[in-house]
């Protein structure tokens, strides 16, 4: 298999994404090239290339940057016919409460209840119902652009003048203060305006994060600080319930996602209830599953869950099971083509 890795916008932090697969794919000997999806000839580029497979790693902090980067994987997959992973829908999806709202209300899943609410009606008639309430960005990964409010109360209204504008007066967006490379400014990359996610708030004992990736699957909690488990970096290596283990599988098998971490409350009441998920993660150790003082990877099959794999799988942040498991999704001799 040959794989093409794009090279897309880095980090908030200057960190060039792409460069896990390039170490994923050197230690696999899975041969690649590097394309910049942000050249002036991309579009050439890519309907020349031979790859089996284009693997890419969208951005996650500013709007603009995701929207310019769905749209190219859009043409990649839909325009010049190529395999991509993540799909478009799964990029879509990644960091887009509006789509994964849309996505797992149309697979009816259990999930948290939520709203896209799109004027001030839609807005006020959910906050009544609904205290305390949380509200969410569109974009931002571990718990950031989240916000809890637990009155219903004048500064709502003000929230919805400034998101939804009024009468003669336009929309101006709202935004609330966050810290960038130290510095506490108005975060302007989380602008809401014309729209409000808002989502009812859940008592919670934990979140289960489940990744999937390929035939493989691992679990493990997110414990709680401060009352959130996203951004809480506390976590509970015990072995996942079968109920969570279905529920995650549930998604994959309706929505035909390759790979998916996907966030799974378990409220105090005991309910299972989907809160998001992302075609693409980072793991920041090797594994994502250890219980008994052992961690691994369960391998799945036609029925679910076949055997218990020890061993540390998510080498290069995940990138590397996930080129692993790709390999074997597609033929080794690669696409009949010259690219001389």
């Amino acid at each position: 298999m040959k794989i093409a890795i794009l090279k897309s916008f880095p980090s908030a932090m200057g960190r060039e994404m792409h460069l896990d697969y390039v170490s994923a794919a050197i230690d696999l000997e899975i041969e690649y090239e590097i394309i910049d999806l942000l050249g002036d000839n991309w579009e050439e580029i890519i309907s020349r290339s031979c790859a089996d497979v284009f693997v890419h790693r969208p951005p996650d902090k500013f709007q603009t940057a995701k929207n310019i980067h769905d749209e190219r994987i859009y043409f990649i997959e839909h325009i010049f016919r190529k395999n991509v992973s993540p799909s478009y829908i799964e990029t879509l999806s990644y960091e887009n409460k509006r789509v994964m709202d849309a996505l797992l209300k149309s697979y009816n899943l259990p999930k948290v209840r939520s709203i896209v609410a799109t004027n001030t009606n839609m807005s006020q008639q959910f906050r009544e119902k609904n205290v305390p309430f949380v509200c969410k960005s569109n974009i931002g990964s571990a718990g950031s652009g989240v916000s809890v409010f637990r009155k219903n109360n004048l500064w709502q209204s003000v929230l919805d003048w400034l998101v939804f504008g009024a009468s003669k007066f336009p929309a101006i967006g709202w935004t609330r203060f966050g810290k960038f490379r130290g510095l506490i400014i108005p975060a302007w990359w989380y602008q809401q305006r014309n729209y409000r996610i808002l989502q009812q708030y859940s008592s919670l004992k934990w979140e289960w994060r489940v990744v999937v990736i390929g035939d493989t699957l691992s679990a493990h909690q997110k414990l709680l600080a401060k009352g959130k488990a996203s951004g809480s970096n506390l976590v509970g290596w015990v072995e996942p319930p079968n109920e969570v283990v279905t529920l995650a599988l549930d998604f994959i098998k309706k929505s035909g996602f390759f790979a998916a971490a996907i966030d799974i409350f378990e409220t105090e009441d005991g309910d299972l209830l989907i809160n998001e998920i992302q075609s693409v993660y980072m793991s920041r150790v090797h594994y994502q599953m250890k219980f008994d003082g052992k961690s691994g990877i369960y391998r799945l099959g036609e029925s679910g869950i076949i055997r218990f794999e020890e061993g540390s799988h998510h080498e290069f942040s995940g990138f590397k099971l996930r080129l692993a498991e790709l390999r074997d999704r597609f033929d080794e001799n690669g696409i009949a083509c010259d690219d001389s």
